[in-house]
């Protein structure tokens, strides 16, 4: 088939569309993926407090810095070039890798044990082994053996390394009788994408020889990320596609919220 200047640019300009709905947000109808701690009103957005104690430990209120609930792996706002970029319509959202949120523990001579995991599905488990993105270490899939991140051991506040993508500051009140609380949650991108935005490393990578990627190289590698993410089967028969399956098509379509849930545990005295 002969690609004429003015059908090359119409391709172009439809899977360049098509790659940009494979980075953006659930919530502006450009569909991609995120993972929320939601609006759950009977768990403060996600977040559950738990306490093995016989009743004299509690928690306070909790509340997120800026209002900020949602890990987002999307696009960065001052991407504006390239085939990968952002969205810069009216309500449009864009790449948010940490969230922080505040509470308190009292009384502090009761606490003996803190910790934090957190819940997720496992398809973001698999995209974050496969080096698509990268998660604090408290992760573990939903219905398995939780894993955690102590924050407080036998009464001594402990110091987190950087690698465990927790980090919590943990002081006394003035008083000494409550624990102040802020915890910071950081997520990132994967080896995959160099740990940058994909928008900025598939558009900017070079090879050992001086080329760019191509751009049908970048938007199979934004397919495979989505389908790993939201666990999206590839279609066995191109001509019949069954229920479960879905094409490259349907996976840039494809918008449904990846939760996850924050639980903090304290053990008493």
């Amino acid at each position: 088939m002969k690609v004429t200047k003015g059908h090359f640019n119409r391709k172009v300009l439809f899977f360049g569309l098509l790659l940009f709905l494979a980075i953006s947000l659930i919530s502006t109808g450009f569909a991609s993926w995120i993972m929320s701690t939601g609006e759950d009103k009977g768990s403060n957005g996600n977040i559950h407090v738990g306490t093995i104690t016989d009743g004299s430990l509690e928690f306070g209120e909790i509340t997120f810095v800026d209002d900020n609930k949602q890990i987002i792996f999307d696009s960065l706002k001052k991407d504006t070039a390239g085939h990968i970029k952002a969205d810069l319509s009216e309500g449009a959202l864009y790449e948010n890798l940490s969230i922080t949120f505040t509470t308190t523990l009292t009384p502090v001579t009761y606490v003996k044990d803190l910790s934090i995991s957190v819940a997720i599905p496992a398809t973001v488990k698999t995209a974050a082994d496969n080096g698509y993105i990268t998660m604090p270490s408290c992760c573990y899939v939903a219905g398995t053996e939780a894993i955690s991140v102590v924050l407080i051991k036998d009464g001594q506040i402990q110091t987190l390394e950087e690698t465990t993508g927790v980090v919590a500051t943990i002081t006394k009140s003035a008083d000494e009788k409550t624990y102040n609380i802020s915890i910071t949650l950081n997520f990132g991108w994967g080896t995959e994408f160099g740990g940058k935005n994909p928008g900025i490393y598939l558009d900017e990578y070079v090879d050992g020889e001086g080329n760019k990627m191509p751009y049908t190289e970048k938007l199979n590698k934004m397919v495979a990320f989505k389908r790993m993410i939201y666990g999206l089967a590839i279609p066995a028969n191109a001509e019949d596609v069954k229920k479960d399956e879905y094409t490259d098509e349907a996976v840039l379509a494809y918008s449904t919220p990846l939760a996850f849930d924050i639980l903090l545990s304290a053990v008493a005295n």
